[in-house]
């Protein structure tokens, strides 16, 4: 879309959330590809969504491999 641009577009979002019962706890980790927020430790974010965590482990591989991290990171 651009400024000069005068035609008017609708878009429609439609959020959709997944829920995981606490039986899915006792599947191993590898196996159900993912983490409860109680089951992982995030160094950079103090609030645990997908996003935060794959940025997080991001992070501690380029810290690990290259010894530094983005600035831009609390």
């Amino acid at each position: 879309i651009y400024p000069h641009d005068r035609r008017k577009y609708n878009y429609k979002v439609i959020p959709q959330l997944t829920r995981a019962s606490d039986t899915l706890r006792q599947v191993n980790i590898k196996q159900r590809s993912c983490y409860f927020s109680s089951e992982k430790y995030l160094r950079f974010f103090r609030k645990f969504t997908q996003k935060n965590c794959l940025f997080d482990c991001l992070a501690n591989l380029t810290l690990e491999e290259c010894k530094c991290f983005p600035r831009y990171l609390p």
